[in-house]
Parts: C-alpha cells; sequence; structure tokens
C-alpha cells in the first residue's frame, strides 16, 4: 500500500509538468502502476463465477466506451496509455468488488467508496485534459475527489478485517500495511 501511495505522488508531482508530454507520459504510467499495486491488495485467492463479474463488467466496459467516445478526437497519439489507464482503473473496481466475500462490511463498503471516487476523479482528469477545460471546476473538483478516494481506501485497508471461511473468525490484517 505504501508503494501504492509513493507512486501517486509521483504521478501527482509528474502532472504538475502536464504540457511536457514526457513527464505527463510518466505521470500516468506512475498513477497505472499505483493502481496495479490496489487491485493487487484488493486480489483474492478465491474462485468467482463469471456470472457474479457481469454487472460490474458491464458497468466498466460501457464507462471506458462513454469516456473514449467523448475523448476520442482529441487523444491523437494518447489514446492507447488512455485506453490502458482506463482499464487499470476498472480493474481496480473489479478486484474492490470481489473483495466482498473476503473481508468485513465496513471495509469493503469504506474501499469500495473510495474506489468509486478515485474512478470520478479520473473521470474528470481524463475529460479535462483531452476535452474541455472548466469541466466541473475540474482542478478542485479532481483534488478533493482524489484526496477522499485515498482516504477511504487507506482507512479501509487500515480497518480491514479478514474472513475466515472455515472457521468464521476474523482476524485483524495489520501485517499488510
Amino acid at each position: 500500500m505504501i508503494i501504492a501511495l509513493s507512486l501517486f505522488l509521483v504521478g501527482d508531482i509528474l502532472f504538475i509538468f502536464k504540457n511536457i508530454s514526457v513527464l505527463f507520459t510518466l505521470g500516468m504510467f506512475s498513477f497505472v502502476l499505483g493502481k496495479l499495486f490496489f487491485a493487487f491488495k484488493f486480489s483474492n485467492q478465491n474462485d468467482f463465477k463469471l456470472i457474479k463479474l457481469f454487472p460490474i463488467l458491464s458497468f466498466c466496459f460501457i464507462y471506458i466506451l462513454i469516456i473514449l467516445n467523448i475523448v476520442y478526437d482529441k487523444l491523437e497519439g494518447y489514446f492507447f496509455p488512455v485506453l490502458f489507464y482506463l482499464f487499470v482503473a476498472m480493474l481496480v473496481l473489479q478486484f474492490a468488488y470481489l473483495r466482498k466475500s473476503e473481508v468485513d462490511r465496513k471495509s469493503y463498503l469504506i474501499v469500495g467508496l473510495g474506489v468509486l471516487f478515485s474512478v470520478f476523479s479520473d473521470s474528470i482528469s481524463v475529460l479535462h485534459v483531452f476535452y474541455s477545460e472548466g469541466i466541473f471546476y475540474e482542478k478542485v473538483t479532481v483534488i478533493l475527489l482524489y484526496g477522499i478516494s485515498q482516504y477511504l481506501i487507506v482507512t479501509g485497508i487500515v480497518s480491514e478485517k479478514i474472513i475466515k471461511k472455515n472457521k468464521n473468525l476474523y482476524e485483524d490484517n495489520i501485517l499488510e500495511i
């Protein structure tokens, strides 16, 4: 989790220089790596049925299509990096969703809400950079949603209790911090 947060910090610093395309790309890459570390943290070892994933996969597919449809004309050479970024953001959402049977309800809901705030922040960021400035007061909204998302995700992970299926006990997950 500390590695993910550190990568987000590096990405934030690189995004300050968003007019320099190399730094912007490195910032996006740093965010993707941070999101992947969150996805690894949320992953579990249990098998899941694909039918259970259908609602979340449908949402993710439609979300990516809508965002790409809006910004497609202005993406230029950033089509694949933005597509990959959105894919990873949806991957984090899916893994957060799959935590439901693995962790206590409080942690699940807090992390889930944090990931949704992250998706909203990412959406506004992509729309701001590749569609239109002045959208949803983007500077304040993005940083507010981003800050809230990080706070909720970290809080949810720190308070997480793993559900042991066989013994029906809770175990504090303090070693993962």
